[in-house]
């Protein structure tokens, strides 16, 4: 592991760099393919309500359901609705993520450095990839349910090279341990879990989200039949 430490640490300090920018880019563009695109959300009283729904869904999801553990491998539910909130509800839903993530932190008493990347990974990597990628989040069909593999292993692989890096870095825990547990947490947590429960979510939020007007590519959806 120490021989690749340096390619790791390059790459993991990319895909965090790639995180943060976009996360301040946000506020006013957004990605439509590789084309960076200027975006019109209005952050009016709509979408910070929407914001701070993600937040409590994905902090509830992660204080109620908590790890699973079998021996030393630990296996978690409600990190399953971590990428529907940026599938359903775009950015908004993305920044909800991740502040979502910190009070989890925060109320289970585990706020440290480490949260600041929490919060990027659950922007960036878990919840705004897949939502840029899913382009149908019916999951009808063989191209939505491609779309939504790809959107979770693309993301999650966002995820397991700059929320290690940023662990290495900081200290919080020694380089062969960051670059080794943390992924593999990652792994079971990140692509496992919203693999198994991450199309219950979809298949239960998402008809109830267009019926309310609140999907985020809502104006791209010409009609929603039969849900």
């Amino acid at each position: 592991m120490e021989n690749y430490l340096g390619i790791l640490r390059v790459l993991g300090a990319a895909s965090f760099g790639i995180g943060g920018i976009t996360f301040l880019l946000s506020f006013r563009w957004r990605m439509d393919g590789l084309k960076l695109v200027r975006h019109h959300i209005r952050w009016d009283a709509s979408v910070i309500t929407i914001i701070a729904i993600s937040a409590a869904l994905n902090a509830g999801a992660a204080i109620i359901t908590g790890p699973i553990r079998f021996g030393w491998i630990s296996f978690r539910p409600g990190a399953a609705i971590t990428p529907v909130l940026g599938i359903l509800f775009g950015i908004p839903g993305a920044i909800g993520a991740g502040l979502g993530n910190v009070i989890s932190d925060i109320l289970k008493g585990f706020i440290s450095p480490a949260s600041v990347s929490g919060f990027l990974g659950n922007f960036f990597a878990f919840a705004l990839i897949p939502g840029m990628i899913v382009r149908d989040a019916s999951l009808k069909n063989k191209n939505s349910w491609m779309q939504y593999i790809v959107g979770i292993c693309v993301g999650a692989g966002f995820g397991m090279l700059s929320m290690p890096w940023f662990i290495d870095v900081t200290g919080t825990m020694p380089p062969v341990a960051a670059w080794t547990t943390e992924p593999f947490a990652l792994l079971m947590n990140r692509i496992l879990s919203p693999l198994l429960l991450g199309p219950v979510f979809l298949k239960i939020l998402f008809p109830f989200t267009v019926k309310n007007g609140m999907y985020w590519r809502q104006e791209n959806t010409a009609t929603v039949e039969n849900l």
